[in-house]
């Protein structure tokens, strides 16, 4: 273990309640949180990464343009010319793998038919903000609001759109402020304050019966079970691949045991979060005014114990015992 909990804490934000909302604030439903989760800019994750590994470890601007492999090793050719000798690659190159497209280019990533745009904002907002994850619903629209510090705001915003839309660089704020227009005021001043707008149509890999590894090539996070960023677990879970990994390699050694067993005990929960993930991106958009209602009805009727239930399945970590 890294033992990073006191640094990520230190430099993240608490999250006391998660919220959802109709389009002008009203609350439909208060989530039930058993512990209070830590939100942190990817950036502070990052630094703190950083200082608790070998920088010898890291290497930085290489693009892999083509492996081979030689007997017991594979080599790895990179863009710059580097080449790198090594008896197990893991390939985490996310949801366009370049190594998962060459290996498997039956796995193909599936369109949601939804877009986000996502930004950092410095804004001083109502209190109810501070402490609680938003998220707005209303006329076919997502926005969320969640905090990362006393003043910065990570958000996100979703709408139904075609594949490959592209933004007016020049505009996007007004445009932003246009389409939520209706949404709760706070929510334009979220929107001129943020530094950088990013959009991306957001797509998953369907759940699939191809392994995780070929040969001593085996995958990890987006690149090989990609889900829909709804449940705010595409990272999460490339983490708990990695650990999983990790621990099951320095007991078994890099074997194609090892590799079975990763798949084994990460596979079901992986893709269960990718479908709850697909699911909730569906519900939360109803097309129309009945089943607008309809929504917000399930969400007000639905007991305490099925989101808890829920929640649990996403954080339960007992299949590390069977390592």
């Amino acid at each position: 273990m890294l033992n990073l909990k006191t640094d990520i804490v230190k430099n993240g934000f608490s999250i006391q309640t998660a919220r959802r909302t109709d389009k002008k604030g009203k609350t439909i439903r208060v989530l039930p949180i058993e512990n209070a989760g830590v939100c942190i800019h990817r950036m502070n994750l990052i630094n703190i990464l950083h200082k608790n590994i070998n920088p010898k470890n890291i290497f930085l601007e290489q693009k892999l343009h083509s492996w081979e492999k030689d007997r017991d090793h594979y080599n790895l050719y990179f863009a710059n010319g580097n080449t790198i000798k090594t008896k197990c690659v893991i390939a985490c190159d996310g949801i366009n793998s370049q190594v998962r497209t060459k290996l498997f280019p039956q796995i193909q990533k599936r369109y949601s038919g939804q877009t986000i745009w996502r930004g950092i904002s410095k804004v001083n907002l109502d209190l109810v903000f501070k402490s609680s994850y938003i998220e707005f619903w209303g006329d076919n629209l997502r926005f969320a609001t969640i905090p990362i510090s006393e003043e910065s705001y990570y958000w996100y915003a979703v709408k139904e759109s075609k594949e490959g839309e592209v933004d007016n660089q020049l505009s996007i704020k007004q445009d932003l402020s246009i389409l939520f227009g209706d949404f709760h005021p706070s929510i334009k001043r979220v929107i001129e304050n943020s530094l950088n707008i990013q959009r991306n149509d957001m797509y998953d890999i369907l759940p699939h019966t191809f392994p995780w590894h070929s040969g001593q090539i085996v995958f990890l996070g987006d690149a090989i079970h990609a889900t829909t960023p709804n449940l705010a677990q595409g990272g999460c879970q490339a983490i708990e691949d990695a650990y999983t990994l990790a621990k099951i390699i320095s007991k078994v050694g890099i074997a194609r045991e090892a590799f079975e067993l990763y798949l084994e005990l990460r596979k079901a929960k992986v893709f269960q979060i990718v479908k709850q993930s697909w699911k909730y991106g569906k519900f939360s958009h109803p097309k129309n005014i009945l089943l607008e209602y309809f929504t917000k009805f399930v969400l007000q009727v639905l007991p305490d114990s099925y989101f808890l239930k829920q929640h649990q399945s996403i954080v339960d970590l007992c299949y590390l015992k069977k390592i």
